[in-house]
């Protein structure tokens, strides 16, 4: 067994193949450190990568991600390029405070001409260097990252994916549109969580009185936590599914839009609902798409009871979503005026979102 295994590479994104190749590291030794090589110019910072990696390896000690920038371009032809790269990575290992590096694991033969020109001719080992236990490349990832999807560990789909959240007032067409932009993009749909719970209270409630309405429900903090809860846990798992769809996630609604409507029924001070667990540290949107109440008749379903209060929602929205920075556009007009505004912000999300330079 060896103390320290150190493994390099730009994981440009991280990989099942990636994960693979450090878990080989940490078989090896008792502690691995995973060098991330970032670079100013890259897409996705090795920041974001790093952290990746970190996500995939939780609750699994004795593995440390660590990022090094280096922005000297690629010149295999060029002495001096090449004298430019070793002298980035000699300060970094010069400055390694961890134990002494005894072994290097990589998945390509340079590996061990590292290990004899860097540290003397410690041990290397090779690992699935022809791609047998994990049939993918980096290069095939950025490639054709939505073919090779299933390749990517949740903690890279999860980052990667984008995001796009339907949120309205009610019966304003947040579910319609969003729907609607899942079957045009073949994408995965997120549903509202809310609207379920709401039915399932709604049962309860009518076992004790089966003439109960929406105005004989009693919510609590617990039943918006709940709510929250479920909203976050469909988004993460439908964006991390292996199903062949197109890995973009479309939601009806999410959790800071559940922490709004915490506020409209139980009167928690909306700064402090914005911060509760559930509604804080949500995964990046690429884009918010208030649905407008105007033009839109209120159509009753059974549990809506906020046809006067559309408006002053619709403002909610709009006011919170510039005070949390968040990208959004409020789209009003008949259905397929609607669905052409969104489809055409989206594709110009879509067309740098993967593109990996």
């Amino acid at each position: 067994m060896h103390e320290h295994a150190l493994v390099i590479g730009k994981f440009y994104p991280p990989h099942k193949g990636h994960i693979y190749l450090i878990e080989q590291a940490r078989k090896a030794a008792h502690r691995v450190t995973v060098l991330v090589y970032g670079s100013s110019y890259q897409s996705v910072p090795g920041s974001q990568r790093a952290q990746w990696i970190r996500e995939a390896f939780t609750h699994k000690p004795g593995i440390h991600v660590k990022t090094l920038i280096n922005d000297m371009y690629e010149d295999y032809d060029s002495p001096e390029v090449w004298e430019a790269h070793d002298a980035i990575l000699k300060a970094y290992l010069r400055n390694l405070k961890a134990a002494p590096v005894d072994l290097i694991v990589s998945s390509e033969p340079y590996g061990e001409e590292m290990a004899q020109k860097y540290f003397g001719g410690i041990d290397f080992l090779l690992v699935d260097q022809p791609r047998i236990n994990v049939p993918i490349s980096a290069t095939k990832i950025r490639e054709n990252l939505v073919k090779n999807w299933k390749f990517l560990p949740d903690s890279t789909k999860n980052g990667l994916i984008p995001r796009i959240v339907v949120v309205g007032a009610e019966s304003t067409g947040t579910t319609t549109l969003s729907t609607a932009l899942s079957e045009h993009y073949n994408a995965r749909w997120v549903w509202e969580a809310g609207r379920y719970y709401t039915f399932e209270k709604l049962a309860q409630v009518h076992v004790e009185d089966r003439n109960a309405g929406m105005e004989d429900m009693v919510w609590t903090e617990e039943d918006f936590a709940e709510i929250g809860r479920r909203q976050n846990v469909a988004e993460f798992q439908i964006a991390v599914s292996d199903k062949p769809q197109f890995p973009l996630l479309i939601s009806d609604t999410d959790a800071y839009a559940t922490a709004v409507w915490e506020y409209r029924y139980i009167g928690t001070p909306i700064d402090d609902a914005l911060r509760l667990p559930y509604a804080n540290n949500l995964p990046k949107r690429d884009l918010y798409i208030i649905t407008d109440h105007e033009g839109v008749d209120f159509e009753q379903d059974g549990i809506r009871d906020g046809q006067d209060t559309r408006e002053w929602m619709t403002r909610m929205f709009e006011d919170t979503l510039t005070q949390r920075g968040e990208s959004w556009v409020k789209i009003r007009g008949d259905k397929e005026t609607r669905l052409k505004i969104a489809i055409t912000l989206i594709d110009k999300i879509l067309e740098t979102k993967y593109d990996f330079n």
